[in-house]
């Protein structure tokens, strides 16, 4: 047994809930990029100046949903691009993710309030407050009829359709759980860092519906981390890492492939394409990326290059939409349309010294708990 085995194999016990620290293994960095020309890209223009709008999702009633966080408001986008906006009760609330859930009803996070809100395609909000002071970040609908949402606290919350809340402290000291996905064997997943020993320490997360977790070190330099989730594109799950322009690639058993974009373009939100690729953004460059299974990445500029795209999603007219932060607009991109790729550089001496940096980093951490 290797002595890293020792300990990320072992499991801890924290309570009832039980934290595995699984070896990750198979790391590999793989560029193919291109940046598309095309004219694939349309926008509208959010009605309310400088709402900042984050997170989108698909609605159940075939229009697009997403939060204004700046606005406190959600918003309603049809195929067409009209839009209507609904404000949320709790003034200056920071609405940030949104999501579908099993009741047919759109589901949503408020960050300063602490509270859960729920709007009806109607319109209609209602609000529940989660028992602690929070911070709720992304939320999903899950496989077990469930909403289930991130915190800032340290801790992934549960909540019934009826307002009943469970909180799962992450056994993990200082932890800034991110995005949250359920993954293609039904349980959830979440990415999160964690400031350890002056380090910032990545994980990839998976939470069984009882709350037991088990998490996957991802190596990367101390000053880095990652953001966005999501499962697609080969049955694998997808994630972005911000600071390297880096798109990775985790099966079950927590072997990584990682694929490089422009670096440092910041790749931001991650969403399954009704194309069979995922799609991502990338809030610093003000891009699109697509990425086949394969990993061959082709990016599609926006106007601007600080238009900082946020949320993605897959539309119900097999278009991705996404929100574009600063520049107070939702997107439409057209699969079909992103042609043309050109070739762009591929990894630079200076991305091998962040790999190289961020698995030193990894096996100092391991080498130091031993």
């Amino acid at each position: 047994m290797l002595p890293y085995e020792r300990l990320l194999g072992s499991g801890m016990t924290f309570g009832r809930r039980i934290l595995s620290l699984v070896p990750t293994v198979g790391l590999l960095m793989m560029c193919a990029t291109g940046i598309s020309r095309g004219q694939a890209i349309q926008v509208f223009a959010v009605p309310t100046a400088n709402s900042d709008p984050n997170s989108i999702t698909a609605g159940p009633d075939g229009n697009l949903w997403f939060t204004e966080q700046a606005g406190g408001k959600v918003g309603k986008i049809t195929t067409a691009g009209v839009i209507t906006e609904f404000p949320i009760p709790t003034p200056a609330s920071s609405p940030n993710g949104i999501a579908t859930g099993p009741d047919g009803n759109l589901w949503f996070t408020e960050g300063f309030p602490s509270k859960i809100g729920r709007i009806t395609p109607a319109g209609a909000i209602t609000e529940f407050s989660i028992p602690t002071n929070s911070g709720p970040n992304a939320i999903v609908a899950g496989a077990d009829g469930n909403l289930w949402f991130t915190e800032f606290s340290n801790k992934i919350g549960r909540m019934t359709t009826t307002g009943v809340f469970t909180e799962f402290p992450i056994p993990i000291d200082n932890c800034y759980p991110q995005s949250i996905a359920v993954g293609p064997n039904g349980n959830l997943w979440f990415v999160e860092s964690s400031q350890l020993q002056g380090a910032n320490i990545n994980y990839i997360v998976e939470v069984t519906p009882e709350g037991l977790m088990h998490a996957f070190p991802v190596p990367l330099a101390s000053d880095q981390f990652t953001n966005g989730i999501a499962a697609g594109g080969g049955n694998y799950l997808w994630f972005t890492e911000v600071g390297t322009g880096v798109v990775g690639r985790m099966n079950s058993f927590g072997a990584f492939v990682r694929f490089s974009a422009t670096p440092f373009s910041g790749p931001w939100v991650i969403a399954d394409g009704p194309d069979g690729n995922m799609w991502f953004t990338e809030i610093n460059g003000g891009r699109i990326g697509r990425i086949t299974p394969s990993g061959s990445i082709t990016e599609v500029a926006l106007a601007s290059d600080i238009d900082e795209p946020g949320g993605i999603v897959a539309g119900p007219d097999g278009n991705l939409w996404f929100t574009e932060r600063n520049a107070n607009q939702i997107g439409r991109i057209a699969p079909g349309q992103v042609v043309g790729a050109v070739a762009v550089p591929a990894m630079s001496p200076a991305m091998f010294m962040v790999l190289a940096v961020g698995l030193a980093s990894a096996a100092m951490y391991v080498i130091g708990r031993r």
